[in-house]
């Protein structure tokens, strides 16, 4: 298997208040916003794979993007994902739903630092398949830094 599960979908927190924002999502019926508290609450998933512009390999953690996009309301669409610099990507339906995609916010157990591309970054199983997202195409698709995940 690609991936072992750390954890089943637990109820989701409210947000205390205070509590930093990391992700925004557009939804067919507005906008949701979600803390790290709240992304961990999703079914939590971990995989060791090389970051390509690391060139380091860590155990990552984090919620598969098909798992997101079901609690949104945007399964079956193809998402965009946009870090704080605007940089963003375009992930394909196919590629998220027929692979274990993953919004990352763990690396090595521990949050993600901005030095290492946190707190949110896309991975890629490229540990696993990598003929299907070789880096030379995907390498641009690891956005790092994302805050926003919306339909292109």
């Amino acid at each position: 298997m690609a991936y072992r599960e750390v954890h089943p979908p637990r109820a989701l927190p409210a947000r205390a208040e205070g509590e930093k924002i990391l992700l925004r999502v557009d939804t067919p019926t507005g906008e949701r916003l979600f803390t790290l508290r709240q992304l961990e609450a999703l079914r939590a998933v971990e995989y060791r794979t090389e970051h390509p512009q690391l060139n380091k390999t860590f155990a990552y953690q984090g919620v598969l993007l098909s798992d997101l996009a079901k609690e949104v309301g945007l399964q079956g669409r193809d998402l965009r994902l946009e870090a704080v610099n605007n940089y963003g990507s375009t992930i394909a339906r196919r590629d998220y739903e027929d692979y274990p995609v993953l919004l990352a916010y763990r690396a090595d157990g521990e949050p993600i630092s901005m030095q290492n591309k946190g707190p949110l970054t896309v991975v890629f199983p490229t540990h696993a398949y990598a003929r299907r997202f070789p880096e030379l195409k995907y390498g641009a698709q690891w956005v790092w830094y994302v805050n926003k995940v919306r339909t292109p």
